[in-house]
């Protein structure tokens, strides 16, 4: 399963594309997504209608192609593996709003 990242200056523009292009939701980065913990919680009505019913592997790929494995795990709703790698490499911040 692969997962387009978009940068924060382009959301509008691009949440209107996505409208029915594609599954998205927006999220605020809290510390435990960016400083600590590294583990991103996903919508839990998001994984129920999009997401498989099983852990697996999600590739997150950014605006110019870069891509990061990370582990899905159903029973906590969030990634996990590999999203802390992402989140340092786009220098993800807290309190701002992310759009996946």
């Amino acid at each position: 399963m692969r997962a387009k990242i978009v940068p924060r200056n382009q959301e509008d523009r691009v949440l209107a594309r996505l409208e029915n292009e594609h599954p998205h939701f927006l999220k605020c980065m809290l510390p435990s997504n960016v400083s600590h913990g590294f583990w991103l919680h996903l919508p839990i009505n998001f994984c129920s209608v999009h997401l498989p019913n099983h852990d697996t592997s999600i590739v997150l790929v950014d605006e110019w192609g870069n891509e990061y494995k990370t582990s899905y795990l159903l029973g906590r709703h969030g990634l996990s593996a590999g999203w802390r790698g992402f989140s340092i490499a786009h220098r993800l911040l807290k309190r701002v709003k992310e759009m996946y």
